[in-house]
């Protein structure tokens, strides 16, 4: 788990995962289980200055960020140097419970990756207990 305190980015990432001995037409999945919470000042469910997003790197390059099925539920505020500001991701928090999420990654068969659970903080926060956690992530190839 991350457990933030100060404004930036934390980032844990997987070890590298090799799609290179899969082809077209193999389906290669993520699914991850995760519990989040991030700060709201109060409640307000408007006030979004944290969250996290999923990314990947391919063929050791940068990373760039990836969206879920179903796409992520907030987009952060630019507030106070959040280097995620405006970007689409999970925020609030997840109901105090693990939920699954799930994405596509046909796209890179042939590659190598590397999967990161980047989290984005403002330069504030109002509530020492912030948190996330990650669990059951596994990456498996089907068949269409």
């Amino acid at each position: 788990g991350v457990s933030p305190e100060a404004a930036g980015l934390l980032r844990l990432m997987s070890p590298d995962i090799d799609l290179t001995g899969y082809a077209n037409p193999d389906i290669i999945s993520l699914s991850f289980q995760h519990w989040y919470r991030y700060d709201d000042c109060g409640g307000d469910p408007s006030f979004l200055p944290d969250g996290h997003i999923v990314e990947i790197s391919v063929d050791g390059g940068p990373y760039t960020q990836i969206t879920p099925d179903g796409g992520y539920p907030y987009v952060l505020d630019d507030i106070c140097d959040n280097p995620l500001a405006n970007l689409p991701a999970y925020s609030q928090n997840s109901g105090d419970m693990f939920v699954e999420a799930t994405a596509d990654l046909s796209m890179y068969v042939g590659s190598v990756i590397k999967l990161a659970w980047t989290v984005g903080l403002d330069c504030g926060n109002c509530d020492p207990q912030q948190m996330l956690y990650l669990d059951d992530v596994s990456v498996t190839r089907s068949l269409p």
